[in-house]
């Protein structure tokens, strides 16, 4: 029975679920104390606006989310058929089309911003902005994790979501703390977004290499 069980929390699945878990509750002490921090060093008009401004985020957030099955359902296949070049070649493509939507986004929402900013009540369009180019960093940030599960990277993918959290917490308390307001708030989460992406590269160096050729394959089919 002790076999059985130790076999059962050795499968990838069991010990990545797991190992995802722990590093996602370990980030959200620190998205709590984010959230505790501009609670007490804001005040309710800005923080208001910031709950705003994070709703949205949240909104594209889960467009951006709606990838990953597609992502891991075909990565993860050619990953354990050692297709490395179809991984390559997947890679770029949805990245390419992960650029494209959220440059759509980033653009609505900077020629509308002055009707967002007026329905919102605030009184800084550059707020819009920013979160502009924090929805188009989700959008690319999204594509590296979703590879990242498909390559069962499940330790190194936590380490870059509790990675995010702390940055998150740390730069805006220190934003804030600086004067910048809700801008420095928001501003927190490109930081704790741009970081983790350029450190989710690390594990396809070899895959992403200019040595690894690109072998072909059909998204249109796939989609």
């Amino acid at each position: 029975m002790r076999e059985k069980i130790k076999k059962t929390m050795q499968h990838p699945l069991i010990s990545g679920s797991a190992i995802i878990f722990i590093g996602t509750n370990l980030g959200n002490v620190f998205n709590f104390l984010y959230n505790l921090f501009m609670i007490n060093n804001l005040t309710p008009v800005d923080y208001g606006i910031l709950v705003s401004l994070i709703s949205i985020l949240a909104l594209f957030s889960q467009v951006a989310d709606s990838m990953t099955p597609f992502i891991v359902n075909y990565a993860a296949i050619y990953f354990a058929k050692k297709e490395l070049g179809k991984v390559k070649s997947l890679f770029f493509k949805v990245t390419k089309i992960a650029i494209f939507v959220g440059g759509i986004v980033l653009f609505a929402l900077v020629v509308f911003s002055t009707q967002i900013s007026s329905f919102l009540n605030i009184h800084d369009n550059r707020l819009i902005f920013i979160l502009a180019v924090t929805i188009l960093f989700g959008f690319i940030g999204t594509v590296n994790r979703g590879f990242l599960q498909a390559k069962l990277s499940f330790t190194f993918l936590s380490l870059i979501v509790f990675l995010g959290a702390v940055l998150k917490f740390v730069s805006g308390a220190v934003l804030v703390w600086e004067g910048f307001r809700v801008g420095g708030a928001l501003f927190a989460f490109i930081i704790s977004f741009l970081a983790p992406y350029l450190l989710s590269f690390i594990p396809f160096r070899k895959i992403l290499s200019k040595h690894q050729e690109k072998s072909h394959v059909d998204l249109r089919s796939m989609m």
